[in-house]
Order: C-alpha cells, then structure tokens, then sequence
C-alpha cells in the first residue's frame, strides 16, 4: 500500500486500540463499572477475548520474526566496508614496514620515509558506510574509517598515520 495510506490506517488503529485501551480494558482491570452500547463490562467478558487477542499478537510476532531477514542490508554493508577497511589497512601497515626495513645510512640512521601526499578522512561508521563512494571520487585519499569511533580517537588514528 502507498505511504498516505499506510499512514491513516495506523492512525486509525491506533487511536482506536488507544480508546479501547483508556475507556474499556483499564477500568475494567481496575475493577471500575464500563456500560459500552447499554451493556455491562466485567473482567469475566473480557477475559476470553483478551486471550484470544494476546495468542493471536504473539502468533503475528512470531511469523514477522521468521520472516526477517537475517541481517540487514545496512548491517551487512557496513560488514563489507569494514572488512575492505582492515585489508586497506593491512596494506598500509605492509607498506609502512617495508619503508621502515630499508637501508641503513653509513651514520646509522633509517633514510627518510616518504609521506604520501593526499588526503586522510578518518570517521566512524557514517564514514565507513560511505566508504567506497569516497575512495572513487575523493583523489589520494587514505581512509580510516571504522564503527563507533568517536571524535577524541582520531587524534590516536592521525599520530599512528
């Protein structure tokens, strides 16, 4: 069904299990006298469909639980990008090692390691959702991006950079 109409049914059926809950099913838990079109309304007529009603919810529940997804697209694209994330990153690292193991001057000190030029975009879980998107459209750019990350961390991601 179409968003509009989605959005009046629930409305609808909420406003009334809303009134049926605050005029009918709470007086009557609270032992309260309800007259509903003339007639009286006790716990003892209301018990039976009550049930019926709490069977048939969990019964909904239980087919809409069988029926999801395992995991979710997000879920699982952010699984992706993460994964994309550790294998850049351990390509990074070989690289950085191998530029560390190289020779040794006749001083004794490590030549110069090189820093790439480039941008570095370090960010948390957005980020990581967006990451294939700005590796193909951000030029020289190293992305560090990985979930739950907050903002006082990437002073740590930038100092290891």
């Amino acid at each position: 069904m179409s968003n509009w109409v989605a959005a009046i049914l629930t409305t609808g059926v909420s406003i009334g299990l809303s009134a049926l809950s605050c005029y009918v099913l709470e007086p009557v838990i609270a032992g309260k006298p309800v007259h509903i079109f003339q007639c009286n309304v006790n716990w003892k007529k209301l018990w039976l469909p009550t049930m019926v009603a709490i069977v048939l919810l969990g019964v909904n529940g239980e087919s809409v639980v069988k029926a999801a997804p395992p995991v979710s697209t997000l879920e699982q694209n952010l699984w992706i990008s993460g994964i994309r994330q550790d294998v850049n990153l351990i390509q990074s690292t070989h690289t950085a090692i191998l530029a560390n193991t190289g020779p040794v001057t006749t001083a004794g000190e490590k030549t110069k390691v090189h820093v790439p030029t480039g941008v570095s975009i370090i960010g948390d879980s957005v980020t990581l959702g967006t990451r294939d998107y700005l590796g193909q459209h951000v030029a020289n750019s190293t992305i560090d991006a990985e979930g739950d990350r907050t903002m006082n961390l990437a002073d740590q991601v930038l100092i290891a950079q």
